[in-house]
């Protein structure tokens, strides 16, 4: 589907995780006319290149397009949003944020802390959901003799974010967890619904556009 549409996958993931966020807002009678913000770690440095287990990843902000409604219009707009977020990434990602963090006093981090645990994340104002795209084993993993059949994980919600959308590949499996705080969404069962349909409302426009060889495929 993403040769076909001429985006990624993860560009795709990232339309679907729209799609289910619109649809659940529109339920709740509060359709998005802006485009929200979304947390999701990149790679500092590729595989090929990491000598030892580790954390190799830092994140940036990408615009999840949650307030367009036609799924191709979303799907593309999704894709220039991650183009851009790359670029920024390769500028940026050699900036050591933590340590201009570590200059600012302890009380004040710690204060502002507090404020925004008791505001419910107004002094959160960068990012209204968290995203992350794993890619995983491609081939069966094995606990002794024991095959692990499925294999999922999600990340940290916060104050100001409290959805988290993460998925993991394995083998053939594309496994989305979904991680919210009870109070902001009170049923994540909508929110994985949401993501489903919003993927077959693509797989429908790549089945519309695709050659006959690419259907073949």
């Amino acid at each position: 589907m993403s040769k076909t549409l001429g985006v990624t996958i993860n560009d795709v993931f990232l339309a679907c995780v729209a799609g289910a966020v619109r649809r659940y807002l529109e339920r709740c009678g509060s359709p998005p006319t802006d485009a929200m913000v979304a947390t999701m770690p990149l790679a500092v440095t590729p595989a090929a290149e990491r000598a030892h287990p580790g954390n190799y990843s830092s994140v940036d902000y990408v615009w999840l397009r949650a307030d367009i409604a036609d799924p191709l219009e979303r799907l593309h707009a999704t894709h220039l949003a991650a183009e851009a977020t790359k670029q920024h990434f390769a500028q940026t990602k050699d900036a050591d944020v933590g340590a201009v963090v570590e200059l600012l006093p302890e009380r004040l981090i710690s204060g502002l802390a507090r404020a925004n645990a008791r505001t419910k994340g107004r002094f959160d104002t960068f990012k209204n959901v968290v995203v992350s795209n794993v890619p995983g084993p491609r081939e069966p993993r094995y606990l002794g003799r024991w095959r692990v059949d499925q294999w999922f994980s999600t990340g940290q919600i916060s104050h100001g974010a409290t959805l988290n959308m993460t998925v993991w590949s394995y083998c053939d499996q594309f496994n989305l967890c979904v991680m919210a705080d009870a109070v902001a969404v009170r049923n994540t069962w909508e929110l994985v619904g949401g993501f489903r349909a919003s993927h077959e409302e693509l797989l429908a426009a790549a089945r519309a556009q695709a050659t006959p060889k690419e259907m073949a495929t």
